[in-house]
């Protein structure tokens, strides 16, 4: 399915002495999903009036808040909840900033969420310490807003590369999920078109070896991936020469893949 256009999100600052919500890293994230997207989709914050509550959010962040309740992340997410203003607009999903020790994570507000508007609940969340690093939230956002899972050991945003650069650069999402968004242009196997005609918003289906795949190419470096298993890339590599036929640079990673399905 297709995702495009704005996603709203609430952003809301807890503890801390009730400072403004970090609307900067809000905006950084939504222009980075903009350009990551090719310009169709971006998540947009609505800044919501922060909360302090009677205790330190730090008592909710043991084990960076990810142990068993009932004092817990998604214990203080609904702790959060409750005490925003009941005039407050709060969309559906909310960022929780946190002055406090807890480890980035998308989860399920604990008790089933909370009511915010007659027939409006928040019943997940997203929770990021203050200071998170770009990388953390776009990761973070694709949890919430978009149900991407975690990718152990692959090199895109919901693996490994959400740390690249430090968090300052996260990797772009994997093309299987970036096409599952309608993000990536395809491109037909044709045999001579050179590797440097297939830009970063683009990848070259193939049906091969009883399989699809996706082909991309950036920079002289290419990857091959499943077309319907994001994850790992099946081979990635140099390209001898970006300006030779694409299929012929990527023909003995395709070789080494033949019968690993």
């Amino acid at each position: 399915m297709a995702v495009t256009g704005v996603a709203p999100f609430g952003l809301l600052a807890v503890g801390g002495g009730g400072r403004a919500p970090p609307e900067a890293c809000a905006t950084s994230a939504e222009a980075w999903w903009n350009a990551a997207s090719f310009g169709r989709w971006r998540p947009r914050a609505v800044a919501l009036p922060p909360v302090t509550l009677a205790a330190d959010p730090a008592r909710w962040c043991a084990g960076g808040g990810m142990v068993p309740g009932p004092r817990n992340a998604a214990a203080l997410a609904r702790a959060a909840l409750l005490a925003l203003v009941p005039a407050a607009e709060c969309p559906q999903h909310v960022v929780l900033v946190i002055a406090g020790p807890v480890a980035p994570h998308a989860w399920r507000v604990a008790d089933g969420g909370v009511a915010v508007a007659p027939g409006r609940w928040v019943r997940r969340y997203a929770a990021l310490p203050a200071g998170a690093s770009l990388g953390a939230w776009v990761h973070e956002l694709a949890h919430l807003l978009l149900g991407w899972p975690d990718l152990p050991g692959s090199p895109c945003l919901m693996g490994s590369g959400a740390n690249r650069g430090g968090g300052h650069d996260p990797a772009r999402p994997g093309p299987a999920l970036a096409l599952d968004a309608g993000w990536l242009d395809l491109a037909p196997a044709e045999p001579r078109m050179p590797a440097c005609n297939l830009g970063p918003g683009a990848a070259m289906a193939l049906h091969w070896d009883g399989r699809e795949v996706l082909i991309t190419s950036d920079g002289g470096d290419f990857a091959i991936h499943d077309r319907h298993r994001p994850g790992p890339p099946l081979a990635s590599g140099r390209l001898a020469d970006a300006t030779a036929p694409l299929l012929a640079g990527v023909a003995a990673a395709l070789a080494s893949i033949a019968g690993a399905a």
